[in-house]
């Protein structure tokens, strides 16, 4: 019958060792903690009467946290969508990019940035072309949510992908406006699959 014994020496070993494992544990995920609070957030939209954009906005940044900031046109859109189909369409023809009331305070912190975009005549309006023209989007995750009436996000992808050639453009979700009040577990599920990020399929040049 084989006998098994343990020193006091060999006790003492083992609990520096586990001891030893624990403090790794510990500091590997207080680093983990920290590098994902250096991660900074940032949500950006343009809603044209603080309507529905605004409400998707406002629910993507309860479930990402970080910052919200409204994109603002230094001249204002009229109230009423149907005035601002002639300056939305001069703007597409003519490629304008008006002007906005403010930058983003220090953009070079932010990592991702969830962008909110109406979608007006299946492209980007105007005042989102100029906030993505006046911050530097080399190296940041950029992630869109477009809101409309009946048009499709397909549609507006090619041109953040020609706008942001330096980012890592994700895949983005389209909530239609009759849909927004009951968007939150879509949200949420599309939210949930971004982690990890999956970027757009880039089609063969």
């Amino acid at each position: 019958m084989y006998k098994f014994s343990i020193t006091t020496s060999q006790i003492s070993h083992w609990g520096h060792k586990c001891i030893l494992f624990l403090l790794l544990g510990m500091l590997f995920s207080f680093a983990n903690l920290h590098a994902r609070e250096n991660k900074k957030v940032l949500v950006a939209y343009f809603s044209l009467r603080g309507g529905v954009t605004k409400q998707v906005a406002e629910e993507i940044h309860r479930k990402v946290g970080g910052d919200l900031f409204r994109i603002e046109p230094e001249v204002p859109y009229p109230s009423e969508y149907s005035d601002v189909v002639a300056p939305a369409q001069e703007e597409r023809n003519n490629n304008v990019y008006p002007k906005i009331k403010r930058k983003v305070p220090r953009f070079a912190a932010y990592d991702t940035i969830y962008l909110g975009i109406p979608i007006w005549f299946g492209q980007l309006p105007g005042v989102v072309k100029t906030f993505i023209a006046q911050h530097d989007f080399r190296g940041k995750v950029v992630v869109p949510f477009a809101t409309s009436g009946k048009s499709g996000i397909a549609k507006l992808m090619p041109h953040l992908t020609q706008m942001l050639p330096k980012s890592r453009l994700m895949e983005g979700i389209l909530i239609l406006k009759d849909e927004a009040d009951t968007s939150a577990p879509r949200i949420h599920e599309w939210l949930r699959s971004l982690q990890p990020y999956r970027e757009t399929p880039k089609k063969d040049s």
